[in-house]
């Protein structure tokens, strides 16, 4: 077994400090570990010790986990990826000082036992400890051309052992240098093509449009929902505080309405936000106007990066229990947040009807020029301009249901034609968007005012938190009408679409959900306002686990010194068999000429020096080979049996030997 290149450990670990801004944790484990090369004393640690070292190791990661997602403090995620590299250095120096650099596979499982007399399957630890050193400090990347130089000068150190000698150094070198060059500038290359895509799409929708827009979620393509539909993933979790939750009473959680329809996307137009001021609690937000009622939904979920849109509902008056900075509504019934929680714990009070949003204009009635004919043609059929608001609704409804049906999987369109106008015409099938799409250009042509809403329908009660979940499949688009000088929800998409998408859960989907609960219940602990502290409990509790960890690391297990006195061993070789008998016989033949090449197996070199004087050594010899292989390589070893025969075949060849040394006597 060979240790990794000469220092790599080390130089891995000193960029990894630099990079992270912990030099002296990288100093001290890498004068550690890389100590190991300058003793001659080693420990005869077993494969319960490296096991007992790793649970250890997996105790003080799940202490730093908790202790990050607990203590608000600023640290997130790429916080516990670069700790890993002090997380589990523990165990890099276990094996580092240990007789044997082998860990077996099974040490890593949850649960594992040693047994006696098992063939041990195993590796270097060393290695993916390397490896766990680089991804963490890549958490640490600030993106500049010395991280691309750590980086490549520890890869280059890495690979120089393993070149090719068939090649001249420089041409290695060459080749590398061009790799590396390469790798740089398509870096920077794909930075460059991102930030130009990025600007020509702003550009693109500024002209398209043309119009006093907001640029904070404005638009949205169509497809966007069909993606979503296939997340099983738990986005939030709705309460019905003072009321039993009944589950044929599924709430509307609104994100943003759409009023403009161009190209495959809709946008809002003319619907800046309004910045609010709370009120003298400052948590209490008033986003319509009415008096707030008795209901109350409670929401919570999560807002990437404090800032965002806020789920509100129908007839939400205002938002309660919501820390933010910054609130703004728009006409369309957006609730714009900025600076808030990444974790979101709110209520909205109900009033006795939708207040918070504007009244239509002249978008909530314009048709795109090229859905017009299509949109014409089937109003005329239904006769839409002669019924009145609530007959158009159910006749609407009663098309769609006769004659469409839903599916996530859409077939390809013909041409350049519209997707809602081949939705209309041909396919007759298709999700949410398209239903509410053409229900809204047809509820315009009929002449009454509607817009393109999405959000989701919170329908799932989990027995489990006794709460509706919201998942990324439950997002939905409907349409919003204005009838009677007032907004309603209007939806037209078949019912079977609930179950439908339901189809598409996996087997893990129970699991994630109970993972998906715990860091609920942990965010919930984390962020709220109770005046009693678990820090000291924890930390207790943490502390007597570890204790334990150690002490069972260390119970039973007598640490064995052995001394390495070998040249090349201290040089880097670790030459398990030494105490092999074959070893002085190569040395005996050596004398008449006959040595081993250091390239050469002992199979190829046997084959090589046979000639009539060492026939009856070889053949005493190849039989012990296998033996001294499984002495070497082999972790478990071989017997006390089996050595005995190796010694003993081995002597009778050395004494064959020596009659070829005396020349023949």
């Amino acid at each position: 077994m060979k240790y990794p290149p000469q220092f790599l450990t080390g130089f891995a670990l000193l960029f990894w400090g630099w990079q992270t801004e912990m030099m002296i944790a990288g100093i001290a484990l890498a004068t550690i570990i890389e100590g190991a090369r300058f003793t001659q004393v080693k420990y005869d640690f077993k494969q319960r010790d490296f096991r007992n070292v790793w649970n250890l190791c997996g105790a003080i990661f799940i202490g730093v986990f908790f202790f990050v997602y607990t203590s608000g403090g600023g640290y997130d995620f790429l916080t516990i990826i670069k700790w890993l590299p002090m997380i589990f250095g523990l165990l890099a120096v276990v094996v580092s000082y240990s007789e044997s650099r082998i860990v077996d596979y099974r040490v890593f499982r949850l649960f594992y036992w040693e047994r006696a007399g098992k063939k041990i399957i195993g590796l270097d630890f060393t290695y993916p400890y390397i490896a766990t050193i680089i991804a963490a400090t890549s958490a640490a990347n600030v993106r500049d051309i010395w991280f691309y130089a750590g980086l490549c000068a520890v890869m280059t150190w890495a690979l120089w052992r393993f070149r090719s000698k068939s090649y001249p150094v420089w041409l290695w070198i060459l080749a590398l240098a061009i790799v590396i060059t390469a790798g740089f500038a398509g870096s920077v290359g794909l930075q460059m093509a991102d930030s130009y895509v990025t600007e020509r799409m702003v550009e693109y929708f500024a002209e398209s449009l043309r119009e006093d827009t907001d640029p904070f979620k404005t638009h949205t393509a169509m497809g966007q929902l069909g993606k979503l539909k296939l997340s099983e993933k738990i986005l939030a979790r709705v309460h019905r505080a003072g009321v039993k939750i009944n589950l044929a009473d599924p709430v509307l959680l609104i994100e943003s309405s759409y009023n403009t329809y161009r190209r495959t996307a809709w946008y809002t137009a003319r619907s800046a936000f309004k910045d609010l001021k709370p009120e003298k609690n400052g948590v209490t937000w008033r986003i319509g106007k009415g008096t707030p009622g008795p209901e109350r939904i409670a929401i919570t979920t999560e807002l990437k990066k404090g800032s965002g849109l806020a789920f509100s509902v129908e007839r939400a008056v205002t938002f309660e229990s919501l820390a933010a900075k910054k609130v703004g509504v728009n006409r369309m019934g957006a609730v714009k947040l900025t600076s808030a929680p990444e974790f979101l714990n709110y209520s909205v009070a109900l009033g006795k009807e939708s207040t918070n949003i504007g009244s239509p204009d002249h978008f909530d009635l314009a048709i795109p020029k090229n859905l017009e004919p299509v949109v014409g043609a089937i109003a005329k059929e239904l006769k839409l301009a002669t019924l009145r608001p609530e007959t158009v609704l159910a006749v609407v409804s009663r098309y769609f249901a006769e004659k469409y049906s839903y599916s996530l999987e859409l077939s390809g369109r013909r041409g350049k034609i519209d997707p809602v106008a081949d939705f209309l015409l041909r396919t007759k099938q298709g999700h949410c968007e398209f239903f509410a799409t053409a229900t809204v250009m047809l509820l315009r042509k009929a002449g009454l005012p509607a817009r393109y809403t999405v959000g989701y329908l919170a329908h799932e009660y989990s027995w489990l938190e006794k709460s509706i979940v919201v998942r990324g499949r439950d997002a939905h688009a409907w349409v919003s009408v204005y009838i009677g000088g007032k907004w309603r929800s209007f939806d037209t998409t078949p019912p079977s679409w609930v179950s439908a998408d339901a189809e598409n859960s996996t087997l893990l989907e129970p699991l994630k959900d109970l993972f998906s609960y715990i860091g609920w219940l942990i965010s919930t602990w984390r962020n709220s306002d109770s005046d009693t502290d678990y820090t000291l409990p924890i930390g207790v509790a943490l502390v007597l686990l570890m204790i334990y960890m150690v002490s069972r690391s260390m119970g039973g297990t007598k640490l064995n010194r052995t001394k390495i006195s070998s040249k090349e061993d201290q040089s880097g070789e670790i030459r398990s068999g030494a105490e092999s008998g074959l070893y002085k016989l190569e040395k005996k033949l050596a004398k008449t000429g006959r040595g081993r090449h250091p390239w050469e197996t002992y199979s190829a070199w046997i084959a090589r020096i046979e000639d009539n004087e060492t026939r009856p050594v070889i053949k005493c010899v190849q039989p012990l080979l296998d033996l001294h292989n499984r002495m070497r390589f082999d972790p478990t070893g071989i017997t006390e049996t089996e050595k005995k025969n190796l010694d003993e075949g081995v002597g009778a060849a050395i004494t064959l030997a020596g009659r070829i040394s005396d020349g023949g006597s």
